[in-house]
């Protein structure tokens, strides 16, 4: 979460109950911001991993011969 965004989430917690639904509303939205920088994450992870794979496959096969 943006140093601004943390900033107005603590203003509004020291304003009390009333703010509850806005903060929730922070929250929830920093949360899906994550899982949708999680998921490309994931996605990059997936096609490194793939790549060590084929250098893998490719130096086991040059050992082999």
């Amino acid at each position: 979460m943006p140093l601004a965004q943390v900033q107005e989430y603590s203003q509004l917690r020291h304003e009390g109950d009333s703010t509850v639904p806005v903060r929730l509303a922070m929250l929830q939205s920093h949360r899906g911001e994550l899982e949708a920088r999680r998921r490309r994450l994931d996605e990059q992870l997936a096609f490194l991993d793939d790549k060590i794979d084929v250098y893998r496959t490719k130096l086991a096969s040059q050992s082999s011969h």
